[in-house]
């Protein structure tokens, strides 16, 4: 059976996702709020044609110029994504909002934890705060091997997607 035309995508999609509530902050791992369940061409949609695993969140309340799409795709945790239409439904972009450094939950002798943050004025900022040890036989942290440090990236929600900075370092003390 062929997928529907993108417009009635577009026009099905938009009636059943609500105006999301700015500021937004999530945490990797945390439980999502309300979540819109998509079918396999909705996913197709948000992502740019290719298959996700995904749900929605919502729009961002500025609608004036294009509309972004706040959903999340699935990975080990939901990952925070944003896409960006024209007001008619033709798809501009579809960004990622994480770094990636963290995967999967905690190792032995590990930490790692994500988050996105997206302002009242469409600022983006993410981070990855990440200790990391090796370990003993007994999964021990062995002292002196330890790394603690921040990445992030930050930027702005346009017009045409999500601008983000290449991604920055600093060591932490621990």
């Amino acid at each position: 059976m062929p997928a529907p035309p993108t417009a009635l995508i577009w026009s099905r999609l938009k009636g059943r996702l609500p105006i999301v509530e700015l500021p937004v902050r999530y945490t990797l791992f945390d439980e999502l709020a309300r979540t819109i369940p998509l079918d396999a061409n909705e996913q197709r949609f948000l992502a740019g044609y290719e298959q996700e695993n995904a749900v929605a969140i919502g729009i961002l309340p500025d609608t004036a110029r294009v509309i972004h799409v706040l959903w999340m795709a699935a990975a080990d945790s939901w990952l925070p994504a944003i896409s960006t239409f024209s007001k008619t439904g033709s798809f501009l972009a579809a960004d990622g909002l994480v770094i990636g450094h963290c995967d999967g939950g905690s190792e032995p002798c590990s930490d790692c934890k994500e988050t996105v943050i997206i302002g009242d004025d469409y600022h983006v900022m993410t981070t990855d705060t990440v200790h990391i040890c090796e370990c003993d036989s007994n999964f021990s942290e062995i002292p002196g091997t330890c790394e603690h440090y921040v990445q992030w990236r930050e930027g702005n929600i346009g017009d045409h997607g999500v601008h983000l900075s290449d991604t920055q370092r600093r060591d932490l003390d621990r």
